[in-house]
């Protein structure tokens, strides 16, 4: 707001419109360079809350990376030993065809017996 010239009883007098603010003049420059320095000071304080949380972030992506890695050898462990076990047992099988049929047998025996009751 421009200053307002006023005369009064000959003399000219220019009124300011921040005489009657407490922050008015240069004690407003004062405290709008002390927010700006406070607005600063909280935003380098939120980046720097942000570096720290995407520092975590990526800490724990590299962790589950490596789990999933883990957990994919010992499935594939799992899988091999699975399949070992049906080989052995099919070999089993092909070897004793009578003995192999005779224990199905018993076992769908105990089975349907222990079921029953």
């Amino acid at each position: 707001m421009p200053a307002e010239k006023q005369e009064t009883s000959g003399r000219s007098v220019i009124s300011d419109p921040n005489a009657g603010r407490a922050d008015g003049g240069e004690g407003g420059a004062a405290a709008l360079g002390h927010q700006a320095t406070q607005a600063l000071e909280g935003l380098r304080s939120v980046i720097d809350q942000a570096t720290q949380v995407l520092r975590d972030l990526t800490q724990a992506g590299g962790q589950w990376m490596q789990n999933g890695d883990r957990a994919r050898e010992m499935a594939q462990g799992l899988r091999t030993q699975g399949e070992q076990a049906v080989g052995t047992v099919s070999r089993q099988v092909e070897q004793n065809p009578m003995m192999s049929v005779a224990v199905a047998f018993a076992m769908g025996y105990l089975l349907a017996t222990l079921t029953r009751r």
